[in-house]
């Protein structure tokens, strides 16, 4: 097994400190080379595919203003500090949709951007998924909820407009974990979504 490379850390600083952003820069030493790296500290955060008894997907549509658009995206938020990942994404799934889940399934955590955050995604699968409550979203977040097929998403995970990358793995995590998608299916959709989108 190859040994990890291990750096060291010199120094420390704070780029950007604001209500939403977290930026920091470090003086890093690895394999006789000394260079900054600048990223954004955040923690982990919990994606939650919640599915009804009906089995439909309980999304929201969430306006993001960089894209200047509203996308369709799995519940998600911050994991709090000291708050489990799976007690953070119960949390998270009852204020953005209202909706609760009686049966919880860990599918996997993984990091989505190592080049510019520490930050972890933990998917989980929520299950017999009813409403509760009304939505509690946070004033800065614009959104409504929705009720799509699980089955019809996942029969057009390629074709899903508007949509951002989480939504897209949630999917399929789901749809292996009930049995509804084997493992060669998923490589080959994903084979053939990539060799379709290669120009001649």
């Amino acid at each position: 097994m190859t040994r990890p490379w291990k750096a060291r850390v010199i120094r420390r600083r704070t780029i950007l400190r604001s209500k939403f952003f977290h930026v920091v820069e470090e003086d890093v030493a690895l394999r006789g080379r000394r260079f900054p790296y600048q990223f954004r500290p955040f923690g982990n955060v919990a994606h939650i595919v919640a599915l009804t008894r009906r089995r439909e997907a309980v999304l929201v549509r969430q306006y993001r203003h960089p894209v200047r658009r509203s996308l369709l995206e799995l519940p998600a938020g911050k994991i709090e500090r000291g708050e489990s990942a799976l007690a953070g994404a119960k949390r998270e799934l009852l204020e953005e949709t209202g909706y609760a889940a009686r049966r919880w399934i860990a599918l996997g955590r993984w990091y989505p951007s190592p080049a510019s955050t520490n930050m972890k995604s933990c998917y989980f699968l929520a299950l017999d998924a009813r409403r509760a409550r009304r939505a509690a979203p946070e004033d800065t977040e614009f959104l409504r909820v929705e009720l799509h097929p699980f089955r019809e998403l996942l029969a057009r995970v390629q074709r899903l407009p508007d949509s951002p990358v989480g939504l897209h793995l949630g999917i399929l995590l789901a749809g292996l974990r009930l049995g509804v998608l084997h493992a060669g299916h998923a490589i080959d959709e994903m084979v053939s979504m990539k060799t379709r989108s290669i120009p001649e």
